[in-house]
This record gives structure tokens, sequence and C-alpha cells, in this order.
């Protein structure tokens, strides 16, 4: 599992003006995927709410990729965190997590070593 199967699950997601296709993978010392995730658009959780006002962006509450993939974790095995977002044409696009998902990274997620994302 690579960023190639990232950018190919972002891109089977249903285009929807203005809402990014991110998809996210944790994966273990071994190489296995212990997690997996898209953007919710409609659905929040309290440690994004929490990290939106660390960062001084109280609206953003709804959950990323990144986090979905780091909460279906359940074991903290993961080591690494991929991120892939694809344009409306499936492209691959830029797709750095955000502030509240660094910060995430840096406070509750501290076991995740290496990030790689689409450029």
């Amino acid at each position: 599992m690579n960023i190639q199967y990232c950018i190919d699950m972002a891109a089977k997601q249903p285009y929807v003006r203005k809402q990014s296709r991110h998809y996210a993978i944790v994966m273990d010392k071994k190489g296995r995927v212990v997690g997996e995730g898209t953007n919710e658009y409609f659905k929040s959780h309290p440690l994004s709410a929490k990290a939106g006002k660390a960062v001084g962006l109280p609206d953003k509450i709804c959950i990323h990729a990144e986090l979905k993939a780091l909460l279906a974790d359940r074991q903290r095995k993961g080591v690494k965190l991929i991120v892939a977002r694809v344009d409306s044409k499936g492209q691959p696009a830029y797709s750095e997590p955000c502030l509240v998902c660094k910060h995430l990274l840096q406070t509750d997620f501290k076991h995740i070593k290496s990030i790689e994302f689409t450029i």
C-alpha cells in the first residue's frame, strides 16, 4: 500500500462541488494498513473541536480523512500516515495536513513517525 492506493481511493469518491476528495491510511511497522478514512463533512468529533480551538480555528470541527484513519487505528500501532487528495478530474492535488490535523498529530497521535502526502 502506498500513495497511489490513496489516490485511487480518493478518485473513487463521488465529486461534490466545494468538497475535497481526501483519502488517508495509517500503516504499521510491517507496512500493513491499520486505519483508513475519508473526509466527513457532516460529522464532528471532540478531538477536532479541541484541536480547532487550540489553533484558533474553532469552526473546523468536521472529521478529516487523517483523523478518521487515525481513529480507526484503535490499538495505535500505526507509525506512518499517508494522505492523498484528488481534484475534480481525479488528478492528484496538494494534501498536506491542515493546522488542525498537524496539532492532533503533535498532541494526541505522537506515535505517527512519518507523513506522506500528495503534492
